[in-house]
């Protein structure tokens, strides 16, 4: 009795050995099948079946430490991406038997799967990048440029469909710059002109005289219709020409000069109104009374009316009588009187023309010649997301022309060449105004003027997370209005408390290679920790090589990569 109760006591024991052998080879299995199955999820959407199948077999095998595992089958790798991408690993294979063999069970079977989750999330990502002057020291702007390729890459493998992802790229500097096609000059959400010299219309164009600049310099210049009078409209009011050219430029003098008909009487007006002449006596009548008081008689001689009219004269005076007049041909005739008439004197005043004042014209320049600059909307524009309309200007994207204007900012895409071509384009240059870059980013995630994001697909029910990076080296420096750090930190602050408002996240870096001071307003810009991963959404780099790392870590949680089961 006691032998044939062995056998199976034995068959027992010897089953729990090989059961607890068999659960820790599984264990090890399922270990290995895990991570080959998060490996291969990074690119099993780029890769055929017959792909995938070779690199779950090879990933699987080199996790794999267990050799009492036997006939190992990993099976082809089942992929979708209908509503997310997910990607399922099964694996048999068998352990072989010590004990279980009396029982007549020569080996153990074992099956693992393992099911990794992603992309159930798109994104519309927007990198507002520093590209002041100061990137171009401790090798950062390099740093900066191979950090952004490995995200791009990251994100790019993240999506399994085209527009899953959406990247944006924001250069800055002290400005933004938008012309990111030839269309852009005639857009109409651009402001050329606020009717100030600092408008891009008031400091660019030519002036009609000379090379008068900006505008206002320009319409202060004119030209006077009397030559020598146009240094100022001031001194051309002063000038005039006269009738009498005597008193040209001398309205006072002009004013008081004239001709009067009696020549002793020119330019004495008063004087004149008193004048005339008189028909009788040869001027020596200088008055009316004298004058009209007074007679001639045609007979000479006679000095009074009485006389003059009682006597008579031969046309040929050398006869007295009228019988000799007459018979020697003579005409016999009386005496005629005549007062004197008078006739009063004429005054005709000099006229003045007052000089006249031509303006200098100013002409803008073509806005092709623009490159492209844009500073910040006026405020409070700058620091939100209002729409810009001709019918409130203030609304409108002010153009400049800022001489470090860096490279032209690329809307959502997900064209990753381009991409890749606009951040190795990025140059360091210029002024720090965090504030811009932070603002066109947010209207890269908008989709109306001026960047017109495409619209977000809503139909199957999967959700898109809008996200900024905000990366600077140093702190805020110039913008359109002041170069005094606190005022614009107020301004950067109140755009990123807004962007959050819009249920953005953003993160921001600094990088401070120097001995900048912790910039807490940037600090407080970031978005608070989300429930995964853990941590804050600010980073404080001091080294260069620490922004690879940083956007690697970024990159990462972005494309939210899990294991399902």
């Amino acid at each position: 009795m006691f032998a044939f109760s062995m056998i199976p006591l034995i068959g027992l024991v010897g089953a729990a050995v090989d059961y607890s052998r068999a659960n820790s080879a599984k264990a090890a299995m399922q270990s290995a099948l895990d991570s080959a199955t998060l490996m291969l999820s990074k690119e099993a959407a780029t890769l055929t079946d017959e792909q995938r199948q070779q690199k779950a077999n090879d990933y699987f095998r080199a996790m794999l430490k267990r050799p009492e595992l036997r006939d190992i089958d990993v099976k082809t790798p089942v992929y979708g991406n209908a509503t997310g991408s997910s990607l399922t690993i099964t694996v048999t294979a068998n352990v072989k038997s010590d004990f279980m063999g009396i029982v007549g069970v020569s080996q153990m079977n074992l099956s693992s799967s393992s099911t990794v989750k992603w992309g159930n999330t798109r994104l519309r990502v927007a990198l507002a990048l520093d590209n002041t002057g100061s990137m171009s020291s401790s090798g950062k702007i390099g740093a900066l440029k191979t950090a952004t390729h490995g995200l791009l890459t990251s994100l790019q493998n993240a999506a399994t469909r085209q527009g899953d992802v959406y990247v944006s790229i924001v250069p800055f500097s002290r400005d933004v710059n938008a012309k990111f096609d030839s269309n852009v000059v005639n857009a109409d959400w651009i402001r050329w002109d606020d009717g100030t010299d600092d408008s891009w219309d008031g400091s660019h164009g030519t002036c009609s005289k000379s090379s008068y600049s900006p505008r206002s310099s320009c319409t202060a210049q004119g030209t006077c219709s009397v030559s020598g009078y146009s240094s100022s409209q001031a001194t051309c009011s002063t000038a005039g020409t006269c009738s009498n050219t005597s008193y040209n430029n001398n309205q006072s003098g002009c004013s008081t000069a004239g001709t009067c008909s009696v020549s002793s009487y020119n330019n004495n007006q008063s004087g004149c109104s008193t004048a005339g002449t008189c028909s009788i006596g040869n001027g020596s009548y200088t008055t009316q009374s004298q004058c009209t008081s007074n007679g001639r008689c045609n007979i000479s001689g006679k000095t009074n009316q009485n006389q003059c009219q009682n006597a008579h004269a031969c046309t040929k005076s050398q006869y007295s009588s009228q019988s000799q007049c007459t018979s020697n041909g003579g005409t016999w005739y009386a005496g005629t009187w005549t007062w004197g008439s008078w006739t009063p004197a004429t005054w005709a005043g000099e006229s003045w023309t007052a000089a006249t004042w031509t303006p200098a014209t100013w002409t803008p320049s073509s806005h092709s010649t623009w490159n492209g600059c844009f500073a910040d909307r006026d405020q409070a524009y700058d620091t939100d997301n209002t729409t810009p309309t001709t019918v409130t200007p203030a609304t409108l994207f002010f153009a400049e022309q800022y001489s470090s204007c860096p490279v032209p900012l690329l809307p959502m895409t997900y064209d990753w060449t381009a991409l890749s071509t606009k951040v190795d384009a990025m140059t360091p240059n210029g002024n720090t105004n965090q504030t811009i870059g932070l603002q066109w980013a947010w209207q890269s995630l908008t989709e109306g003027a001026p960047l017109n994001m495409p619209p977000i697909d809503t139909s199957d029910g999967i959700p898109t997370k809008k996200i900024i990076i905000l990366l600077t080296d140093g702190l805020n420096t110039q913008n359109r209005w002041t170069s005094d750090q606190d005022t614009i930190d107020q301004r950067t602050q109140t755009a990123c408390d807004n962007v959050k408002g819009a249920d953005i996240v953003l993160y921001t870096v600094q990088v401070n290679t120097g001995s900048d001071p912790l910039s807490t307003m940037l600090q407080n810009c970031a978005s608070p920790y989300e429930i995964e991963p853990k941590g804050d959404k600010f980073f404080l780099l001091t080294s260069s090589n620490q922004v690879v790392k940083t956007f690697n870590q970024i990159g990462t949680s972005l494309s939210k990569l899990r294991l399902a089961q």
